[in-house]
């Protein structure tokens, strides 16, 4: 009965121990699939229009990508996000619209259209392409457009694939004077600033252009921009 009392319950506890494992297919079906998260990005092609998009997963009905566009600009407007399989899968679909704008107005015509998330070896970022003649493209990488690994069908940044099919003064006239953030965008906003009809509307009018000369000296010694581009009376082309 000594054995018997302390066997029984050894025998119970490993029943219970095994009754409690799942087995191995309940296990394989319970972990997780190997996903990666990426973001969204986008460059428009197009010379003579800018535009607005908005991208979403049909999966989830969220938006996953959205920003303005300017002429021949991107990439750079990163959104977040989506979630790839590791190895790619038939039927990922997004959700494309948007509206093309010139220097006058925007159009109130929203083009729409379904993207397969196109084969990709691994995953990558996602970036919408748009093409003149409202082409549009969706493209998987883990580089950028421009650079020499790119899928794409165009290799070169969107202002350079411009060149190949236009004059230079056509693929410029939409373009600003100075690129965005640049040191001669920056002196431009200074020069317009200490111009002496603004000054005189300031409430100190001699501080500021105590301020204006101190930034023509520092602007000549640093030496990023042409000189002549430092001084107030610089006259634009």
């Amino acid at each position: 009965m000594k054995i018997l009392k302390t066997v029984l319950p050894c025998f119970l506890f490993a029943m219970f121990l095994t009754g409690c494992q799942p087995d191995k297919e309940q296990t394989e079906e319970a972990k997780p699939k190997d996903r990666v998260t990426v973001s969204t990005d986008a460059v428009n092609y197009m010379h003579d229009w800018g535009l607005i998009y908005t991208l979403t997963d049909l999966r989830s009905g969220q938006a996953v990508g959205g920003s303005t566009l300017g002429f021949l600009e991107g990439p750079g407007g990163k959104g977040c996000c989506v979630s790839l399989p590791s190895k790619w899968q038939p039927g990922m679909q997004l959700r494309l619209e948007w509206q093309k704008s010139d220097k006058n107005m925007t159009e109130q015509t929203k083009r729409v259209k379904i993207l397969e998330i196109p084969r990709y070896e691994q995953p990558g970022d996602l970036y919408v392409l748009f093409y003149p003649e409202d082409k549009v493209e969706l493209i998987a990488s883990n580089v950028e457009p421009g650079s020499p690994a790119w899928p794409g069908k165009i290799k070169t940044d969107p202002y350079s694939a411009c060149l190949t099919r236009l004059p230079e003064k056509e693929c410029k006239k939409n373009l600003p004077k100075y690129a965005p953030g640049s040191a001669e965008e920056g002196a431009a906003l200074v020069r317009r600033s200490c111009q002496p009809e603004i000054i005189k509307q300031s409430t100190t009018p001699d501080k500021d252009r105590e301020l204006c000369t101190k930034w023509v000296k520092e602007c000549i010694a640093k030496g990023i921009i042409d000189k002549k581009m430092c001084q107030l009376d610089y006259q634009e082309n």
